[in-house]
Protein backbone atom coordinates (compact mmCIF):
# COMPACT_ATOMS: atom_id res chain seq x y z
CA UNK A 1 0.00 0.00 0.00
CA UNK A 2 1.18 3.61 -0.72
CA UNK A 3 2.25 5.79 2.08
CA UNK A 4 2.56 9.31 3.57
CA UNK A 5 4.39 10.14 6.41
CA UNK A 6 3.74 13.29 8.75
CA UNK A 7 5.40 14.49 11.72
CA UNK A 8 2.76 14.82 14.16
CA UNK A 9 -0.33 12.32 15.13
CA UNK A 10 -2.10 15.86 16.97
CA UNK A 11 -2.12 17.94 13.54
CA UNK A 12 -5.23 19.80 13.88
CA UNK A 13 -6.49 18.60 10.49
CA UNK A 14 -6.92 14.69 11.64
CA UNK A 15 -8.97 15.40 14.47
CA UNK A 16 -12.79 13.76 13.89
CA UNK A 17 -11.47 13.10 10.42
CA UNK A 18 -11.68 9.15 11.28
CA UNK A 19 -7.99 8.93 10.01
CA UNK A 20 -7.38 6.03 11.00
CA UNK A 21 -4.72 2.85 9.89
CA UNK A 22 -1.68 4.98 11.14
CA UNK A 23 1.57 3.92 12.00
CA UNK A 24 3.07 5.50 15.07
CA UNK A 25 5.74 4.57 16.48
CA UNK A 26 5.82 1.21 15.18
CA UNK A 27 2.60 0.59 16.68
CA UNK A 28 -0.41 -0.08 13.57
CA UNK A 29 -3.96 1.46 14.71
CA UNK A 30 -6.22 -0.30 11.88
CA UNK A 31 -8.87 1.04 10.07
CA UNK A 32 -9.68 3.40 6.78
CA UNK A 33 -7.19 4.75 4.91
CA UNK A 34 -7.31 8.05 2.93
CA UNK A 35 -7.66 8.37 -0.79
CA UNK A 36 -5.72 10.57 -2.45
CA UNK A 37 -8.33 12.70 -4.74
CA UNK A 38 -6.59 15.61 -6.28
CA UNK A 39 -2.89 17.36 -6.02
CA UNK A 40 -2.13 21.05 -7.19
CA UNK A 41 0.83 23.04 -7.42
CA UNK A 42 1.47 26.70 -6.10
CA UNK A 43 3.66 28.77 -3.92
CA UNK A 44 3.75 29.26 -0.09
CA UNK A 45 2.93 32.91 -0.94
CA UNK A 46 -0.40 32.03 -2.44
CA UNK A 47 -1.59 30.54 0.58
CA UNK A 48 -3.73 32.17 3.20
CA UNK A 49 -2.62 32.36 6.58
CA UNK A 50 -5.69 30.51 7.92
CA UNK A 51 -5.31 27.71 5.24
CA UNK A 52 -1.41 27.46 6.51
CA UNK A 53 -2.89 27.34 10.17
CA UNK A 54 -5.93 24.29 8.94
CA UNK A 55 -2.83 22.29 7.07
CA UNK A 56 0.20 22.76 9.41
CA UNK A 57 -1.10 23.51 12.70
CA UNK A 58 -1.01 20.29 15.70
CA UNK A 59 -0.81 20.05 19.69
CA UNK A 60 1.65 19.99 21.81
CA UNK A 61 1.15 17.86 24.75
CA UNK A 62 3.89 19.62 27.13
CA UNK A 63 3.57 22.10 27.82
CA UNK A 64 0.24 22.20 26.12
CA UNK A 65 0.19 24.63 22.92
CA UNK A 66 -0.17 24.70 19.79
CA UNK A 67 2.93 24.75 16.85
CA UNK A 68 3.03 25.20 13.52
CA UNK A 69 5.18 22.60 11.52
CA UNK A 70 7.27 25.27 8.74
CA UNK A 71 6.06 24.88 5.45
CA UNK A 72 8.68 25.35 3.03
CA UNK A 73 8.01 29.17 1.84
CA UNK A 74 8.98 27.65 -1.99
CA UNK A 75 7.08 26.23 -5.04
CA UNK A 76 4.52 23.59 -3.48
CA UNK A 77 2.21 20.53 -4.36
CA UNK A 78 -0.88 20.37 -2.07
CA UNK A 79 -2.58 16.80 -1.66
CA UNK A 80 -6.00 16.80 -0.84
CA UNK A 81 -7.02 13.49 0.74
CA UNK A 82 -10.63 12.14 1.12
CA UNK A 83 -12.00 9.62 4.20
CA UNK A 84 -15.71 8.96 4.06
CA UNK A 85 -17.23 12.25 3.69
CA UNK A 86 -14.26 14.10 4.91
CA UNK A 87 -11.35 15.41 3.57
CA UNK A 88 -7.85 17.01 4.82
CA UNK A 89 -4.66 18.73 2.99
CA UNK A 90 -0.93 18.21 3.38
CA UNK A 91 1.42 20.71 1.56
CA UNK A 92 4.44 18.97 0.06
CA UNK A 93 7.83 20.50 -1.63
CA UNK A 94 7.16 20.44 -5.17
CA UNK A 95 9.54 18.97 -7.23
CA UNK A 96 8.96 17.51 -10.68
CA UNK A 97 9.30 13.69 -9.84
CA UNK A 98 6.90 14.25 -6.79
CA UNK A 99 3.99 15.83 -9.22
CA UNK A 100 4.12 12.99 -11.53
CA UNK A 101 4.61 10.55 -8.49
CA UNK A 102 1.27 11.62 -6.71
CA UNK A 103 -0.36 12.56 -9.80
CA UNK A 104 -0.30 8.96 -10.99
CA UNK A 105 -1.79 7.76 -7.12
CA UNK A 106 -4.93 9.98 -7.46
CA UNK A 107 -7.53 7.66 -6.64
CA UNK A 108 -5.45 5.47 -4.31
CA UNK A 109 -5.50 5.02 -1.04
CA UNK A 110 -2.50 5.63 1.71
CA UNK A 111 -1.30 4.29 4.88
CA UNK A 112 -0.59 7.11 7.39
CA UNK A 113 2.75 6.63 8.76
CA UNK A 114 3.71 8.91 12.04
CA UNK A 115 7.78 10.26 12.64
CA UNK A 116 7.28 12.44 15.60
CA UNK A 117 10.30 15.14 15.41
CA UNK A 118 11.59 15.90 18.58
CA UNK A 119 10.94 19.68 19.19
Amino acid sequence: MNTITFSHPTYSKFAGKGVVSIEHNGQIIEGMSPTLIQIFKCHYNDLSAEFLDYDAQYFVRYPNRLARYPVPKTELLVLIFKIDSDIFTTCRRWTPQKEKYYRSKIGEEFKIVIKEVKE
